[in-house]
């Protein structure tokens, strides 16, 4: 019988990290010319290459975008807060086939 500890640790290894494109500050949401227009928030369902927050960096917004469609669990990086380069900043829990094919992180 599997403990409920080891259930989260399987349930986990399904999840798609997203990462920051960038080194600079984590903004969730949209912006545009530098305003923010929306709220970034943990969503039900996202598409391939939607938009989850950008990542400021000297002013410019980059944005960080969804590698495939899934949903959106958790934002593990809170509005503000400086990001590293490749840092996780969203896991996603993938509709189809787990992780990315040719991922070399899970090949």
């Amino acid at each position: 019988m599997e403990t409920l500890k080891s259930l989260e640790e399987s349930m986990d290894e399904s999840l798609v990290p997203i990462l920051s494109p960038k080194v600079g500050i984590f903004r969730r949401g949209k912006y545009a010319a530098g305003k923010r227009i929306g709220k970034g928030n943990a969503v039900n369902e996202v598409k391939r290459g939607q938009v989850l927050g950008y990542v400021e960096q000297l002013g410019t917004f980059v944005p960080v975008e969804s590698p495939q469609a899934g949903e959106a669990v958790k934002f593990l990086i809170a509005d503000g807060s400086p990001v590293e380069y490749r840092q996780e900043v969203v896991d996603l829990a993938p509709f189809f086939g787990g992780h990315i094919i040719g991922d070399s992180k899970h090949a």
